[in-house]
C-alpha cells in the first residue's frame, strides 16, 4: 500500500526480490496496463516461463482463474489498485487485489522469467503471521471490506 501511496507514476509493477527476468518484459506489458484493466500476473510461474507455440508475448483474460505464482510479478495501474487491508502482512496481498479491483486480469504469455520463489516469505519466521493472513484474508474477501 505504501509503495504504491508514494509511486510517481500510474504504471506500477509489483515483484518478488527471488525471480529474475528480461527487461524487455516492461517494454511488452506497458501499452497492456491501464485503468480498465486489473492486474497482468504471470502464468503458472514456478521456476520456469511458459511458452505456447508462437512464442510471441501475449495477454490472455483470466477469467477469474487465479494460479500459483501469478504475482510473482505483476503490473496494475494506479486506479486498479484496492487498498489491502492492514490486517494482511505478508501473504494474501495479492490474491486480495486479484479479487477485489473488479475488472479483468490477464495473463502474461511467452516472457522470460525464472528463479525460485517466496524464498523471504517462506522462512519459517512468518509461519505464524502467514496463518492469520489466511483468517483475515478469508474474512476480508468475504465481507464488503
Amino acid at each position: 500500500n505504501k509503495g504504491v501511496a508514494l509511486a510517481r507514476y500510474d504504471n506500477i509493477c509489483i515483484l518478488n526480490d527471488d525471480i529474475h527476468f528480461e527487461d524487455s518484459i516492461f517494454e511488452y506489458v506497458e501499452p497492456h496496463i491501464s485503468a480498465n484493466v486489473g492486474m497482468i500476473g504471470l502464468y503458472q510461474f514456478e521456476g520456469t516461463p511458459y511458452y505456447d507455440d508462437d512464442k510471441q508475448f501475449k495477454l490472455v483474460d483470466t477469467k477469474g482463474w487465479r494460479c500459483n505464482g501469478y504475482a510473482c510479478m505483476f503490473f496494475i495501474h494506479r486506479f486498479s489498485y484496492v487498498k489491502i487491508p492492514e490486517t494482511i502482512k505478508v501473504w494474501y496481498g495479492d490474491d486480495y487485489l486479484f479479487f477485489k479491483n473488479g475488472k479483468p486480469n490477464y495473463f502474461m504469455l511467452n516472457v522470460n522469467v525464472w528463479g525460485p520463489t517466496s524464498i523471504t516469505s517462506n522462512d519459517p519466521i512468518f509461519d505464524r503471521i502467514k496463518a492469520k493472513d489466511r483468517t483475515y484474508y478469508g474474512q476480508c474477501i468475504n465481507s464488503s471490506y
